[in-house]
């Protein structure tokens, strides 16, 4: 059982593959809908030193990988635990399907280190010297980081990334009212989270016309379908963050009768490919609206942590450097295991 890849419930490489028209696939086996491009790996005749910084998704396939086909392969964490972004994603209890992945990696690098010329290496912050002329490969999956906008008086009210919400709950303990800005998949979920399990009142504020932009659309309408139903949620879309004062959050809120409901969970968001002529504007047109906020939480995306690759690059570390998963791109699971995948078996 350890040893069979858990369905994590994204949806994106099975149903979303329908509604985008894309090729059907899995999100956490790259072999799945591939089998006659990708072939059981078979054993290198000349291993090859491999170096893998970061334990995300993205690092952990491609050195698992790696090390199947026989090479020798060190992943380093700077962390005491494997997941990247995941474990935090994996807290809410609707995300339980999260943590299952996180703990079969868990597992299969245990199992590598017996089975494989194969090292986990934890807590190790890795530097350009510990690189310089060592390995053959380095692969550079370190993740992202987040992004956090020069909000006027952000300084001045608490606040806090989501993932650090979702990581230590405690850092709202005594808070009652709770401010989400950003209405992604993170913000959402931080606010079903909170709103359900916590009993905390959350106010989400996005800036889009619309929710969760980019989620597959099933996942998408059954999570606001719940927020409907539950009174301590607010949704306020076409909504966007002035600043910050007085424990409040002033932002302007767009007017347009053509809004959509932020609640409205049967109305798939399509993939974008082409401008709709039939599409009403919402305009420019607000009101400035107050929140009243006891703590900020901020889930506004990330960008790519990818100084190390290019210094690696800069100082030519090895004879192959390869930036890999949110390190080059900030994207989902399904992103990360098919191109980790990819990577492994050309390597």
């Amino acid at each position: 059982m350890e040893d069979i890849r858990p369905c994590i419930g994204c949806q994106e490489g099975c149903v979303n593959e329908f509604v985008e028209g894309g090729h059907i696939q899995c999100a956490v086996n790259a072999r799945c809908g591939f089998e006659e491009k990708y072939v059981k790996p078979v054993k290198v005749e000349k291993p090859k030193k491999v170096a893998v910084v970061g334990a995300g998704p993205a690092g952990c396939v491609y050195a698992l990988e790696s090390a199947k086909k026989g090479h020798d392969v060190t992943l380093f964490e700077a962390t005491g635990e494997i997941g990247g972004k995941l474990i935090s994603g994996g807290k809410p209890m609707i995300k339980f399907d999260i943590k299952n992945y996180v703990n079969y990696l868990r597992v299969q690098v245990a199992k590598a280190e017996k089975e494989y010329t194969f090292k986990a290496v934890f807590n190790k912050k890795v530097e350009i010297e510990d690189l310089k002329a060592r390995y053959d490969v380095v692969v550079i999956a370190t993740g992202t980081n987040d992004i956090i906008p020069p909000f006027p008086g952000l300084d001045g009210i608490p606040h806090a990334m989501a993932t650090d919400a979702l990581l230590d709950s405690s850092i709202l303990d005594g808070k009652e009212k709770i401010a989400i800005i950003g209405g992604g998949v993170v913000g959402t979920e931080t606010a079903y989270k909170l709103a359900f399990e916590d009993k905390k009142q959350v106010d989400v504020i996005e800036m889009l016309d619309d929710f969760m932009v980019g989620a597959c659309t099933a996942n998408r309408g059954h999570l606001l379908n719940y927020m409907r139903k539950n009174d301590k949620v607010n949704l306020h879309n076409g909504c966007k963050v002035l600043k910050f004062e007085n424990g409040k959050v002033i932002t302007d809120q767009k007017t347009s009768k053509h809004l959509s409901d932020p609640y409205m969970c049967w109305t798939p968001l399509l993939p974008k490919n082409t401008d709709n002529p039939l599409a009403k504007s919402t305009g420019t047109d607000a009101v400035e609206k107050e929140i009243d906020t006891d703590f900020v939480l901020i889930a506004l995306g990330y960008r790519s942590e990818n100084s190390l690759y290019y210094n690696a690059l800069s100082e030519r570390v090895a004879p192959e450097i390869y930036n890999l998963g949110d390190s080059f791109k900030p994207g989902k699971v399904v992103d990360a295991v098919r191109s980790s995948y990819a990577l492994a078996m050309e390597v």
